[in-house]
């Protein structure tokens, strides 16, 4: 139930939370995921679009960062980021998290 209150929160249709088989539909998708990222750089969170996960870096058995490496993907309606010459970067943090996507 939180995950499709979550849902709705950020733009899917309310019948979601009564259909036996909820369907978000195509057409609210875009609107959706757009408002979920936005939410996640509202709380500190980074998106990276056409940023491969090419290794972990591994620090005493615990996933620090990972490395990428870039492609020209964009975000529709934001400003091109700046990526390294070389198209790779060690990114550190807190935690990881491998979100693949549909289309990885």
């Amino acid at each position: 139930r939180f995950v499709l209150e979550t849902l709705v929160q950020h733009g899917a249709p309310e019948g979601i939370l009564v259909d036996g088989a909820p369907h978000l539909g195509t057409d609210n998708l875009v609107r959706l995921l757009r408002n979920m990222r936005n939410d996640l750089r509202s709380l500190g969170g980074e998106v990276r679009f056409g940023a491969k996960v090419t290794d972990l870096h591994i620090e005493d058995g615990i996933a620090k960062g990972v490395n990428v490496q870039y492609n020209r993907a964009i975000e529709r309606g934001t400003s091109v980021p700046e990526h390294p010459q070389d198209g790779t970067e060690l990114i550190l943090g807190d935690a990881v998290v491998l979100a693949t996507g549909h289309s990885a």
